[in-house]
């Protein structure tokens, strides 16, 4: 468990932390870095990369509907969205009546004749349809991340990490004959994922929504599951964040909260400086309340804007400013840093390895290349609000080298400060 990239202080603080955490997350690190999922969703798409041919036909009623659509603030409620009828073809298979609305928010929306962000329902109007055992994807345009590569790579880590997150792959998607080309698919919160993470998948899974956090339940939409612990657990979680004292509020929010798994969460997000996740900007995620522990897991989504690709931050303190109450409650006792801490010493000791991790981004990129190789034609589609910024050359081998030095940047940054822990 010793890394050869650290200090003496720091490696003696990894053993200790090996102790802590026990054979069980050590194997899951070991055995399931970069390791296809086996469970019972989706297995045929998510064992590899790669790139399935979707054609989506949507009458003209539905195009109307859809078109009519823009994204607000102030109603980001996916329910709200106007939904139409679609007709799916994949692999020869056709699906109908499935139900189709554009998605994303301030910086990925796009309309529909556009580069929409799409998800797929296929048995809200047909039930028990599956596409490769799924009830429900999403088809995201990437307009945030020129390499399309963020969502397959952070969510395979998350994964390793045992942090639940649903998978990614790809898409060649075209829409009523008009090629969008590349999407990155990503699998839904439902019951299969569920079944996937969890003993039991009948738990209350909560949607928080744009920018909402435990301390307005009003916000929180109920997804799927009536188990009437599910709430009182969300009321209870709110509360211990609010408890004064520190050594309290860890055994209060221990005790409805899935710690350690929030851990790994907290840390790969800072790790990986995903500033639109949870812990830093109440974004990008669900929470599950199992009825087998009782307790509420908090799990990622949206991870196209990390490693600095939106913002200058690859050297993010290991404890930057948490704008998510639990994760701000949790840290800011002196158990919760302390464990906050050896699990990113842990996790960086066996996930980020900058090596590791462009080989991976260079085995993936080989797949969709071809597909990014004229960026003429994808990013007038893709640009995004101008006063945003992007870091793209414009040129895809170059996005992808510059993706691979943002990792041996922020590898190395961890590397340093890791070695300052006493």
């Amino acid at each position: 468990m010793v890394s050869p990239l650290l200090g003496h202080k720091a490696n003696d603080r990894l053993r200790a932390v090996a102790t802590v955490i026990g054979v069980g997350l050590a194997w899951v690190l070991i055995a399931g870095a970069f390791a296809p999922s086996i469970g019972l969703a989706a297995d045929d798409v998510f064992t590899d990369t790669n790139l399935l041919r979707i054609s989506l036909e949507i009458p003209e009623t539905g195009m109307a509907a859809l078109r009519a659509y823009r994204w607000k603030r102030e109603d980001p409620n996916p329910t709200n969205r106007p939904k139409a009828f679609a007709r799916v073809m994949q692999g020869g298979r056709v699906f109908t009546n499935v139900a189709v609305h554009s998605k994303g928010a301030f910086g990925s929306f796009r309309p529909i004749d556009g580069l929409p962000a799409l998800t797929l329902n296929f048995d809200k109007f047909a039930p028990g349809q599956e596409f490769h055992g799924m009830t429900k994807l999403s088809l995201n345009n990437e307009v945030q991340d020129p390499t399309c590569i963020h969502e397959k790579l952070c969510r395979e880590l998350f994964a390793a990490a045992n942090v639940p997150v649903p998978r990614a792959d790809y898409a060649l998607v075209t829409l009523n004959g008009r090629r969008l080309g590349l999407y990155v698919l990503t699998e839904g919160f439902g019951k299969r994922f569920l079944k996937r993470h969890f003993k039991k998948a009948n738990g209350n899974l909560y949607d928080p929504g744009y920018l909402h956090d435990v301390d307005t339940p009003k916000e929180i939409r109920l997804d799927s599951g009536s188990d009437p612990g599910g709430f009182p657990a969300l009321q209870s979680v709110y509360a211990a964040t609010l408890q004064a004292d520190p050594e309290k509020r860890f055994r209060d929010l221990d005790q409805v909260l899935d710690t350690d798994r929030f851990l790994s969460m907290l840390a790969l997000e800072v790790m990986l400086c995903h500033w639109d996740g949870y812990s830093m900007n109440r974004n990008n995620y669900r929470i599950y309340y199992d009825p087998g522990s009782r307790k509420l897991i908090f799990m990622p989504h949206g991870m196209d804007q990390v490693l600095g690709i939106d913002r200058p931050n690859l050297d993010l303190e290991l404890v930057p400013p948490l704008q998510g109450l639990v994760a701000n409650a949790l840290v800011s006792t002196p158990e919760g840093r302390r464990r906050y801490l050896d699990r990113v010493l842990i996790l960086y000791a066996k996930l980020f390895n900058a090596q590791d991790l462009c080989r991976r981004v260079r085995e993936i990129d080989s797949k969709i290349a071809a597909e990014l190789k004229h960026p003429e034609t994808r990013w007038p589609l893709r640009s995004r609000n101008p006063q945003a910024f992007i870091k793209t050359s414009g040129d895809h081998a170059t996005d992808i080298d510059e993706l691979c030095a943002r990792i041996s940047t922020r590898a190395k940054n961890l590397k340093r400060q890791l070695s300052e822990l006493r």
